[in-house]
């Protein structure tokens, strides 16, 4: 169905989460969810959805009364439940807001052109058990054997902050081969949905084959270089010289060339840039500077969603709330973009959406989605009012000088004050 609004949208997905066809596709076993037990497969995935970050028992109560009942399931129910469920529904679910999103063509441009997109990676701390150390792998430390840590890695959209496709995996995996992964999981949406692909990279991703998939893919590339990547860029680094091309030779392959610039920072650092676009200096370095909104991202999902704060100890648990923790961000943006707040002229600053206060008011949204077959427009729309309202000031270009080695002992923080 083309051209829905966020209201058919919202009822789509509310129906599909409850449909037959999920619950058979993505539970473990056919045994599974067969009998009517307190907790099912569809209240489970509600409950993800909000993000389990207080005590399992808390949470089981707000989410049952909340929706009208006092029959509550056990946090070792609710806990054995979820090793039913498989964590792909939420990459399922996930696709579906993409396509929702993509389809109207909402999505905004770089120059009413570009798609800026970007991947990164993040460690994930996970919570000690003996099965996430085996799985995940441990980080080690002088205090022994060391705490359970998992590699995230998110291909993302800046224009839209959106994640088009995100992964989890052990410690130990390269980040260039989830680059590649990225690339084939969205390869539909980069081929029929996205529209002239600018991607930026750190200087992790400087690499020879990498940039060789990206123009296989017919892909425009930034990426940041080390300035000892190889004899050429040394040379290029140590002349005078702002603005080059770079031809990467290689002997069983075609050589590739590249433009090589020289971006000066504010600090008086100069950043060394890898591209095959034809942007000015000035504004490679605007563009670049947009990579930052995958870090910010990182930052939203560990913190205002808790990421980290999981409740399962076991791998499937890890991966199933991980994927709901990007599927919950992904549908609190695309609601967010929903509000579309118009700017008064007369205003000091802009504004954008708090999307802190926003993730804790969509938290009870998805309480009563679970309540109806049929979300009420009412709901949706007072739900969009709220969120219009916790808005704050856009301030462009703060920087602030980064303090090593000076970590405050306190344990709350005024401005640190958690959504969910």
């Amino acid at each position: 169905m083309k051209n829905r609004t966020i209201s058919q949208f919202i009822n789509y997905l509310n129906t599909l989460i409850k449909s037959d066809e999920v619950l058979n596709n993505f539970k473990v076993e056919a045994k599974d969810f067969t009998r009517n037990r307190v907790i099912s497969f569809v209240d489970i995935i509600f409950i993800l959805i909000g993000r389990v970050t207080k005590t399992t028992m808390v949470e089981l109560v707000q989410f049952f009364s909340n929706n009208g009942t006092l029959k509550i399931c056990s946090p070792q129910a609710f806990s054995k439940a979820k090793l039913k469920i498989n964590p792909a529904v939420f990459q399922f679910l996930n696709q579906e807001i993409l396509d929702f999103y993509y389809e109207k063509k909402r999505n905004t441009f770089y120059k009413n052109k570009y798609q800026l997109l970007a991947v990164d990676g993040s460690m994930i701390q996970l919570p000690d058990s003996n099965e996430l150390g085996q799985v995940f792998l441990r980080a080690k430390n002088n205090n022994g054997a060391g705490m359970p840590l998992a590699r995230a890695s998110v291909l993302y959209d800046l224009n839209n902050d959106l994640a088009l496709d995100a992964l989890i995996t052990h410690n130990k995996h390269s980040e260039v081969s989830l680059f590649y992964e990225h690339i084939d999981n969205s390869s539909h949406l980069i081929d029929n949905q996205i529209i002239n692909p600018v991607i930026i990279l750190d200087r992790g991703y400087a690499n020879i084959n990498i940039i060789e998939s990206i123009l296989k893919n017919k892909m425009l590339f930034l990426i940041r270089i080390k300035a000892s990547l190889n004899k050429e860029v040394i040379e290029f680094v140590n002349s005078n010289v702002i603005e080059n091309t770079i031809i990467f030779k290689r002997k069983d392959r075609d050589n590739i060339s590249c433009r090589i610039v020289k971006v000066k920072l504010k600090s008086g650092e100069i950043e060394y840039l890898l591209t095959n676009t034809e942007f000015s200096i000035k504004e490679l370095k605007e563009l670049y500077y947009k990579r930052w909104g995958i870090e910010t991202y990182y930052g939203y999902i560990k913190s205002s969603l808790q990421l980290e704060n999981f409740s399962s100890k076991s791998a499937n648990g890890v991966l199933l709330e991980f994927y709901a923790t990007i599927f919950s961000a992904n549908l609190n943006q695309v609601l967010i973009i929903e509000t579309a707040l118009k700017n008064d002229p007369k205003n000091k600053y802009e504004y954008k959406v708090n999307r802190n206060i926003a993730t804790g008011i969509f938290k009870s949204f998805y309480i009563k989605m679970r309540m109806y077959k049929r979300v009420p427009k009412k709901i949706i729309d007072d739900t969009l009012t709220l969120i219009r309202r916790s808005k704050i000031p856009i301030k462009m270009e703060r920087t602030f000088e980064r303090i090593k080695n000076k970590r405050s002992r306190r344990k709350y923080h005024f401005n640190r004050k958690l959504a969910i």
